[in-house]
């Protein structure tokens, strides 16, 4: 008897509810359904902030329906609350990727202070191994402009000018100034097999892109002798002689300084095996290609018929040539960073890397001079 009138009670009470829950305005059922869930999330043991979760899930179904995306906010607690068939795993597993991920780029925009942001431990070793699989590639991506926000037609586009815009149309009334940061990079030039070049420093002066063209130039014409006529043959075999004489004398004086820097830290009785190692491989690398260079010199002396010759030596030129152009580059050993950032920081984005710059060495007058441009480029925008 008292089960019934316990079970009864409980019965009217709900229906009591829903009939008066239909009565109230739409702002005071929010209200109402935050309280309630706050109370049986308490129940349930949970610690963590519930505050207005359920008007925030309403909010964010609207968004994702207003713009025509699917209801991601349901999927997601679907991934995380559902069982997989014959395990305790949800469906999408939270101890690794791409859990990670996705923890770091919704707790990035809720943020409100840049002290809360950081980097799960999952997250942190993919990027590393991400890095260390494709090397910079990763890094161009992560620079472009949908990193930052940017419509897509901005791809391609320098990120300077986008950049800027964004952060002065978040906020019209800041001040906003140019931050310089540095970092250390391991030397090391790189050729890929699709004919990349990585590692040079790069003080947009036009010398790499100078040197980079004058490496094409000669590939591409070694990749066309099949195609030349005679005339033209022997034009190019009078240039190839003159630019193997300039090999010759940039080479010699590079193995002499090789030599040089060698003997130099050989009685330095401090310095390091790996250094020494190093430093010996120049040499032999300088050894060598001087001695490509002057053998290209004397069978081209001592030839008549150019075709045979530049087939027979073609592979191998075109070898010698990508060893060279690496002996003429510089590895950058750092990276500088320019970043534009608001005086306060107080809103997001906080700040903006907008250009990053390889060298090996840098006076204070070349770093002014790069900021003075950009300068005079951002009061072109006013």
């Amino acid at each position: 008897m008292l089960k019934l009138i316990s079970t009864t009670s409980v019965y009217f009470a709900e229906q009591s509810v829903k009939a008066n829950f239909q009565r109230l305005s739409i702002e005071t059922k929010k209200q109402f359904l935050d309280q309630m869930f706050e109370s049986v999330a308490e129940e349930e043991g949970l610690k963590i902030g519930t505050a207005r979760f359920t008007s925030l899930s309403l909010l964010a179904m609207k968004t994702l329906t207003d713009n025509e995306k699917p209801n991601l906010v349901k999927y997601f607690v679907k991934c995380l609350g559902t069982k997989r068939p014959n395990s305790q795993e949800p469906l999408m597993p939270v101890t690794g990727m791409p859990f990670g991920l996705i923890q770091h780029q919704i707790q990035f925009f809720c943020a409100s202070d840049i002290r809360q942001i950081s980097i799960p431990d999952d997250y942190f070793q993919w990027l590393k191994t991400l890095d260390a699989e494709f090397e910079d590639k990763l890094g161009r991506i992560l620079r472009g402009p949908m990193w930052s926000g940017q419509p897509a037609n901005c791809i391609g586009k320098p990120l300077e000018i986008p950049a800027i815009k964004l952060l002065t149309e978040v906020n019209p009334e800041g001040q906003y100034w140019l931050k310089l940061d540095g970092t250390d990079l391991k030397d090391s030039l790189q050729h890929s097999v699709k004919d990349v070049w990585n590692g040079d420093v790069n003080l947009n002066d036009g010398k790499l892109e100078t040197l980079r063209e004058q490496y094409e130039s000669r590939l591409n014409w070694m990749n066309s002798i099949n195609t030349l006529n005679n005339a033209n043959l022997e034009t190019g075999v009078q240039q190839l002689k003159t630019e193997l004489e300039y090999d010759r004398q940039f080479l010699e004086k590079g193995f002499q300084s090789a030599c040089n820097t060698l003997q130099t830290k050989v009685k330095v009785k401090i310095t390091n095996a790996e250094t020494l190692k190093s430093l010996n491989w120049e040499v032999v690398e300088f050894n060598q290609l001087l001695q490509d260079c002057t053998e290209y010199q004397r069978k081209l002396q001592n030839c008549s018929m150019y075709i045979d010759l530049l087939k027979s030596i073609k592979n191998d030129f075109l070898t010698y040539l990508k060893n060279l152009f690496k002996k003429k580059r510089t590895a950058a050993s750092h990276v500088l960073v320019i970043a534009i950032s608001d005086e306060r920081r107080n809103k997001k984005p906080y700040t903006l890397p907008i250009h990053y710059i390889p060298y090996k060495s840098l006076r204070d007058q070349q770093v002014r001079d790069l900021t003075t441009i950009k300068r005079k480029r951002w009061q072109k925008l006013d």
